[in-house]
C-alpha cells in the first residue's frame, strides 16, 4: 500500500463523508476500498500529466489488447469512480444515516440497503437492489472481490 494513496484516500473521505466509524465495518472497509481506488488513479493520471502525454499508466499497459482501446476503458473506469466517489456514496451514506437515525429500532431498512451498498462496491453485482437477499447471496459466491482486507483499520477516518 503506497502511503501518498492512504493520506489523500483518508482526506477524500473526511471531505465527502466526515467520519466512518458510524457505519458496519464491511461498509466502511469497502467504501475505503473504493475511494483507495480512485486515489489510486488520481495519483497515475497525475504521473501522466507530468510525463506530458507521454506516460501510459501501469494498469493499461499490463492490459492485453489495444493501447486505445484500454486507454478508453481506463477513462471510463476514472469517470465511474469520480462518479461514485463524489456523489453516489457520500448521497447514500446520508440516507443510510438519516433511515439509521430516524427508523424504529429493528427496523430491516438500515441493514437493507447496507447490504445492497455491500453488494454493489464489494461483490460488483449488477442492479443489486433489485435482487433478492437470496439471489445475491449466490452471485456472492461467484464474485471476485478486489479489496484490501482490513484496509478501514490503516485509515484515519
Amino acid at each position: 500500500m503506497n502511503t501518498k494513496i492512504i493520506d489523500m484516500t483518508a482526506s477524500m473521505i473526511k471531505n465527502k463523508l466526515g467520519t466512518v466509524t458510524d457505519l458496519p465495518v464491511e461498509l466502511a472497509n469497502t467504501i475505503a476500498n473504493v475511494y483507495y481506488k480512485y486515489c489510486k488513479i488520481l495519483v497515475e493520471e497525475a504521473n501522466r500529466n507530468q510525463h506530458r502525454g507521454d506516460y501510459i499508466p501501469n494498469s493499461i499497459t499490463r492490459e492485453r489488447g489495444s493501447i486505445a482501446n484500454n486507454m478508453f476503458e481506463w477513462m471510463e473506469k476514472v469517470e465511474r469512480l469520480s462518479v461514485i466517489c463524489n456523489s453516489t456514496i457520500p448521497e447514500t451514506v446520508n440516507i443510510l444515516r438519516q433511515i439509521r437515525d430516524n427508523e424504529p429500532p429493528g427496523s430491516p431498512m438500515y441493514s437493507m440497503l447496507v447490504e445492497v451498498e455491500i453488494n454493489t462496491y464489494k461483490y460488483n453485482i449488477k442492479d443489486a437492489i433489485s435482487k433478492s437477499p437470496l439471489r445475491a447471496k449466490i452471485e456472492r459466491k461467484f464474485s471476485k472481490v478486489d479489496e484490501i482486507p482490513n484496509l478501514i483499520d490503516f485509515i484515519e477516518v
